[in-house]
């Protein structure tokens, strides 16, 4: 039997944790200019990884899937949250929301905002996220949904 497990990042898995953040982008099917104008944003690196929460989801002693929640006074951001192209639609995801939003909650917040991909909007929305604005992205005119996620979710 398969064992999904979460657990804190290390620093030292930053490149693992990019190629997984990389390969998860590229399944939207966007063209290698547009990578290159977005993989700077979410390149993972030691310092990232030591100075927000970030968690990753393993089966067995593979990494699937990392997310990271960025803490500041009283504003909790979801920064990243990729799921490696093998395990889409196997309902890691969902589980590794869950067990993020779960952290954000014990941290003392009732919603994480999230700055979305267009494509991974209805994501969020389904567990109970809404549209609270837009932010610009790259290219110029291009916006991202941003949404704000109920830390504790009516999934029913």
């Amino acid at each position: 039997m398969t064992t999904l497990r979460f657990r804190p990042a290390r620093p030292d898995e930053a490149n693992e944790l990019t190629r997984i953040a990389t390969a998860s982008k590229r399944t939207w099917g966007y063209d290698e200019e547009q990578m290159s104008l977005w993989i700077p944003g979410f390149t993972f690196t030691p310092d990232n990884i030591a100075t927000r929460t970030v968690s990753v989801a393993q089966i067995s002693g593979d990494t699937v899937a990392v997310s990271s929640l960025c803490i500041a006074d009283t504003q909790c951001q979801l920064d990243e949250f990729w799921v490696h192209p093998s395990s889409i639609g196997t309902g890691i995801g969902r589980q590794l929301l869950e067990y993020t939003l779960a952290l954000a909650s014990r941290a003392g917040f009732d919603f994480v905002t999230v700055v979305s991909d267009p494509n991974a909007e209805g994501f969020y929305l389904r567990f109970g996220g809404t549209r609270i604005g837009l932010r610009e992205s790259l290219p110029k005119g291009r916006n991202l949904p941003v949404l704000k996620v109920p830390t504790q979710p009516n999934l029913a």
